[in-house]
């Protein structure tokens, strides 16, 4: 279940009146409605009293990190969970709509072990985000661009799947968290990008598809990263090679 009108509603300042709540709901309510795959989440049905929310399956194993810290599943299961969030991504951008607010916290795992993508109440058509100004997100996973010109993109979806990525290979955050300042954040998490030496869990070597594909997604401009659909056809590469076991949590 997800309340979207209830006294722990978090939305961004100036906009948590009743009306404007509803319309972010029924924004979220469009856009899910439509989607059938085997790796979202569906939407059963719209709770309207006592408060309005949505009703969605309930997922036994949590949030994606907490799975992989408390499981530490092989390589091979990690592959896959990328894969099948990236399936996700494709599906929705073949749709023309921008995700928005990719992070483990939306990314629950199954009684079966698969990835399972939640909560569209930062989603947009393509042509919406063009001309909608949005900074809202988690900092954590937002592109650099969404700081510097408050807008979001396909290519927004695609740099936090880098992040998200880099999370499940190594079981752990890929950044510390940081204040709420996201300007200060921007300039302290961005730039530079991200360096390898910082992930003693990677075997460093030219050949290390995983680091390539972490790249390729973590550009720091959008027009140098790889489409979703490019980036789910590189991740078969992924080998055992990539990581160093002794590392991992």
């Amino acid at each position: 279940m997800k309340w979207i009108v209830d006294g722990e509603s978090r939305v961004p300042p100036g906009d948590g009146t009743p009306r404007s709540l509803i319309g972010r709901a029924l924004a979220e309510f469009r856009i899910w409605r439509q989607l059938n795959h085997p790796h979202i989440a569906p939407l059963y049905g719209v709770v309207l009293w006592p408060n309005i929310g949505f009703l969605s399956p309930y997922y036994t194993n949590g949030r994606i990190l907490s799975y992989i810290v408390a499981q530490k599943p092989s390589w091979k299961v990690r592959v896959r969970l990328m894969e099948e969030i990236a399936s996700a991504l494709v599906y929705l951008h073949n749709k023309d709509i921008v995700y928005g607010d990719l992070k483990e916290d939306n990314v629950l795992i199954d009684h079966n072990q698969r990835a399972m993508l939640i909560d569209f109440g930062l989603s947009m058509s393509k042509s919406d985000a063009e001309k909608t100004p949005s900074f809202t997100g988690h900092i954590r996973y937002l592109g650099p661009e969404v700081a510097e010109i408050k807008k979001k993109s396909t290519k927004t979806d695609v740099y936090a799947y880098g992040l998200l990525i880099l999370e499940i290979a190594i079981g752990r955050m890929a950044r510390d968290e940081h204040g709420a300042d996201h300007i200060a954040a921007a300039n302290a998490y961005y730039f530079p990008t991200l360096k390898e030496d910082h992930y003693p869990e990677f075997r460093k070597s030219k050949s290390n598809i995983l680091w390539t594909i972490i790249g390729k997604c973590t550009a720091r401009t959008p027009d140098k990263r790889s489409s979703m659909r490019d980036v789910a056809n590189l991740l078969p590469r992924i080998s055992a090679s990539d990581w160093i076991p002794s590392k991992l949590p």
